[in-house]
């Protein structure tokens, strides 16, 4: 059998949405290819957001993308997102209802 890690199977669906629609966009915080979304975008590099090693602020920038009508996907280290930006996700996300996708699947050890 051919298995297909969930990073790599995360980074083939998010390809053929940006194909679709530039309305998808990636908010990454410094993650880029622990997210395995290089391939992305170098090819849509308009669909890209990059904030650097700030998980706070990527969940604040996804919020503005959603409130502007975008689709953003913050994929980041479990971690830093979970602990570090958990008022911005309750009070930018949640509360207003934005559609905001969370990608939790980087465990910060290793592979």
């Amino acid at each position: 059998m051919n298995y297909t890690g969930t990073r790599e199977a995360f980074a083939a669906a998010l390809m053929e949405l940006c194909e679709k629609d530039r309305k998808y966009q990636i908010v990454s915080a410094d993650s880029v290819k622990a997210a395995r979304v290089t391939d992305i975008i170098e090819k849509y590099p308009e669909c890209y957001v990059e904030v650097g090693i700030a998980e706070q602020c990527a969940v604040d920038v996804a919020a503005g993308l959603a409130s502007a009508g975008l689709i953003p996907f913050v994929a980041t280290y479990c971690g830093f997102i979970t602990m570090r930006a958990c008022e911005q996700v309750r009070t930018f996300v949640a509360y207003p209802g934005l559609n905001v996708k969370m990608v939790l699947c980087l465990k910060v050890s290793g592979d």
